[in-house]
């Protein structure tokens, strides 16, 4: 499952998406996934994770996808990696997981637990805009000071 599901940011933010691994009734010993983003819109700069088991694999700009594989997940419902990104444009872009586990005695399979993908809004940034006063009353101290200057000149 990727937390938070749903999240906005804006264009140049990082932030980040957690993996959060819910096995379900039959006991794992691993869990693999890529996470596929768009990567017109994201930019995926770093992941980690507490387990030392964890591989994650070379992140694809072109196709925008990274891979994340851990073994010995004997474990509850827990965050099993963070992965980091850069808006870059504005737009939504899904965070898809395609999870497989390791089931003890069976090999690999479709997820027994809980796969939840989640996506990203990417708003353009908010540069501050100002108001008709403030710039109607620095343009008067501008022309205000050319005129000084301009008196200073002549004298």
């Amino acid at each position: 499952m990727i937390s938070p599901v749903s999240q906005t940011v804006e264009v140049g933010d990082t932030f980040s998406v957690n993996l959060v691994f819910t096995p379900g009734s039959l006991p794992t010993n691993g869990v693999s996934t890529p996470l596929s983003f768009n990567s017109s819109i994201l930019q995926f700069t770093s992941a980690s994770s507490t387990y030392g088991s964890a591989v994650f694999t070379t992140a694809n700009s072109a196709t925008g996808s990274v891979g994340f594989s851990l073994t010995n997940t004997g474990f509850p419902s827990t965050t099993v990696a963070t992965f980091n990104f850069l808006a870059i444009a504005a737009g939504t872009s899904v965070l898809d997981i395609n999870p497989q586990q390791w089931l003890i005695g069976s090999g690999w399979f479709g997820i027994n637990g809980l796969a939840v993908d989640g996506s990203v809004t990417v708003t353009p940034s908010s540069a501050p805009v100002p108001d008709a006063a403030s710039t109607l009353a620095l343009l008067g101290v501008a022309l205000l000071g050319a005129a000084v200057l301009r008196r200073r000149a002549q004298a």
